[in-house]
């Protein structure tokens, strides 16, 4: 008798390896330095006029999620953001098999 694919399991597995990868590799593809904001920039409107723009930006090119109120880039954020996640995770992971192994 054949078993049925546990999807969900599937679809857990599926997210936990895009995080890890993400986690291993979102510094790196990075587009820019966490310590990178932008202040003031021109944003063009849809008549094809340049305006004076401050911080928050909103998505574009070089911004992919735009930006937050302090100038920071999301996408960078977010993609720190992984890595600091995970290597708090793996901290915390090796904490408690080092309490538990001596029991």
């Amino acid at each position: 008798m054949r078993r049925k694919p546990n999807i969900l399991l599937i679809i857990g597995m599926a997210l936990l390896s895009f995080f890890v990868i993400i986690s291993i590799i979102g510094p790196y593809a990075a587009p820019y330095d966490l310590e990178y904001s932008k202040k003031i920039g021109y944003i063009t409107t849809d008549d094809g006029k340049q305006q004076l723009k401050g911080s928050p930006f909103p998505p574009s090119k070089e911004h992919v999620f735009g930006t937050d109120k302090w100038g920071y880039d999301i996408l960078t954020l977010l993609l720190f953001s992984f890595y600091l996640l995970s290597s708090g995770l793996n901290a915390s992971l090796k904490n408690k098999t080092r309490r538990t192994s001596h029991l």
